[in-house]
């Protein structure tokens, strides 16, 4: 074996390569040797687990724990429509292609049609609403038939315009499915509708899932009268607006907030009405603990911290289980709150959820098959096998094999592949040791240094406030940034907001627009003569290496010293505060 040249090699992975166990090493030896883990690490839930044992990790890392999904049984009434609602997609699907030879058919018909069992697995209100709207159109359709045709436009077939919230363009990809229909066929499906609507305008009262959830928030009260603070996510935007109105319908004096595509809304203590904000006073709310209760729908799903939460109650649950893996790491984050943390899936008894995200989960974790607690995001079930499932064309034993099947390639996939933690933390470790010599040319202490005392930015009108901590600068006076913009490097303090600041807060950092246009403010200067840039391209890495060379001149008048300095990319010529020069 030929050694890599600038590997980080220990004396126990020389022995074990000489020993013979070169399949073992030479994953830690290519990693280790390699280019991109020398600027980005890999911090796996076992390695940081690793790192909090070995007391390396001071933020809390909580421990996950998955409830037993509570027995959820439909009504005789919710039974009875689900089974109309079933009959019906079946019987659409047999009439459409009846209607359309095979170049014309929808070729995403079945996945179009599951968007109807997925809005009723969410909501009765949210599938009473799409039937409404449906036949509103239908109606429209029979008595303008030919101009409604020209606006359905083509059937869409590409799954992923499907969208997770809002009318647009679910419902108008259903909307495509009225071409190519006779007058005959079409009253029939009126007909339907009106059948299923029926029904569930007789289900007046609280749906179970709905019974359930009230159940469990009751269960949370604090002293006081507060809710300890949940997490509550649903895929749909109507079933959002159901569970707000139903919470809102108990207890006025509720701590809602919402979080969806269409911006946030939540609950004024004072007055007790509904208040619209923007999405990120929600997330300083919540984090604030203003907010008990925030509904989401998976416009949250990525890149929102709640760590101040320990229970996220699913709903409605994804087709996708690594979608349900995104909803729980807004709470599942390095500094949580809380030592332990609970994720609650709502579903009914024998459907393809509960299949799926309960006895499938169970049989599997129990057989060893898969362990840890990311196990929801290991479940190896496609969107297309849930529509299966759901539609009854797959049993669930079929889908139990299948997903043994997946497992265990994935095992053997990932034992090939996979750097252990073990190795990971030392081979850091190494790293770390050899980098202790090296100061970060920038951080955010120097960022805030530069921005805080510059004096080009205060004449420009920007403000430093408050006089106490954590602070924040009012950007005013620049080009492109509207006033009452602040900027901040205190990562608490911009998770939270202010409670009494008004205007948005950014992050003072690199790959933040704002800050980035900040930094624009100063390319309309020149480098004073003082100071030279030097650059050289690095081909091998596709980089650009920036060094500064500044010279002074002492008091006593001696000979300039020259001090150069490299840095880690440009820092925008902002550290030299040009006007102050």
């Amino acid at each position: 074996m030929r050694l890599i040249a600038g590997a980080d090699l220990a004396e126990d992975d020389v022995l074990a390569i000489l020993a013979g166990n070169e399949e073992l090493m030479a994953r830690r030896l290519i990693f280790s040797g390699a280019p991109l883990s020398r600027v980005m690490l890999r911090h796996t839930r076992p390695l940081l687990e690793l790192y909090q044992e070995k007391g390396l990790l001071d933020s809390t890392l909580a421990r996950r724990e998955i409830l037993p999904v509570p027995t959820i049984v439909m009504t005789p009434l919710e039974k009875k429509a689900y089974d109309e609602l079933q009959a019906y997609c079946e019987d659409l699907a047999s009439k459409i292609a009846s209607c359309t030879d095979e170049k014309k058919a929808p070729t995403s018909l079945g996945f179009l049609l599951s968007f109807l069992r997925l809005r009723f697995a969410s909501s009765l209100f949210a599938i009473r609403e799409t039937l409404k709207r449906r036949r509103e159109k239908m109606a429209a359709t029979l008595d303008h038939q030919q101009k409604c045709e020209e606006k359905a436009g083509d059937a869409y077939d590409d799954q992923d315009e499907i969208t997770e919230e809002g009318y647009e363009p679910d419902e108008r990809i259903l909307e495509s499915l009225l071409k190519n229909r006779n007058q005959a066929d079409l009253v029939w499906e009126q007909k339907r509708l009106e059948i299923m609507l029926t029904t569930l305008d007789d289900l007046s009262g609280t749906p179970s899932k709905m019974k359930e959830l009230l159940s469990v928030l009751n269960r949370r009260r604090l002293n006081g009268g507060r809710i300890k603070q949940t997490v509550i996510f649903t895929r749909f935007y109507d079933t959002l607006e159901d569970i707000l109105r139903r919470l809102r319908s108990i207890d006025q004096t509720l701590l809602i907030g919402t979080y969806s595509g269409r911006g946030g809304q939540f609950v004024d203590p004072q007055t007790k009405k509904i208040k619209g904000v923007e999405r990120d006073e929600i997330k300083h709310r919540f984090l604030r603990e203003e907010i008990d209760i925030l509904i989401c729908t998976d416009a949250a799903a990525e890149g929102l911290n709640l760590q101040t939460a320990d229970l996220l109650i699913n709903y409605d649950l994804p087709w996708n289980p690594m979608k349900v893996e995104q909803r729980i790491g807004r709470i599942d984050r390095i500094g949580q709150k809380h030592s332990r943390i609970f994720v609650l899936n709502l579903c009914y008894v024998d459907s393809a959820e509960q299949i799926v995200y309960d006895r499938l989960l169970k049989r599997l974790a129990q057989a060893g098959d898969i362990v840890g607690q990311q196990q929801v995001s290991l479940l190896p079930v496609t969107e297309e096998e849930f529509n299966d499932l759901a539609a009854g064309a797959l049993s669930p034993e079929e889908l139990e094999k299948r997903a043994r099947e997946r497992i265990s390639l994935q095992k053997n996939r990932t034992e090939s592949m996979e750097i252990p933690a073990g190795d990971l933390y030392n081979i850091y470790r190494r790293m770390s040791e050899k980098r202790q010599d090296y100061a970060p040319p920038v951080t955010l202490e120097t960022i805030w240094g530069a921005i805080s005392n510059s004096s080009y930015l205060r004449d420009l009108g920007c403000v430093l406030c408050p006089a106490d901590m954590p602070q924040y600068l009012k950007v005013r006076g620049v080009s492109g940034i509207s006033e009452e913009t602040a900027l901040t490097v205190d990562r608490t303090f911009y998770d939270q907001g202010g409670a009494d600041m008004e205007g948005s807060l950014h992050f003072a950092s690199y790959g933040e627009p704002v800050f980035e246009k900040l930094m624009e403010e100063f390319y309309q200067y020149e480098l004073p003569a003082c100071v030279a840039r030097l650059t050289e391209n690095v081909p091998e890495l596709n980089v650009e290496v920036v060094a500064y060379a500044a010279a002074r001149v002492d008091k006593e008048g001696v000979e300039p010293r020259y001090k150069v300095r490299l840095i880690e990319g440009e820092f925008k010529r902002l550290m030299f505060d040009v006007a102050g020069v």
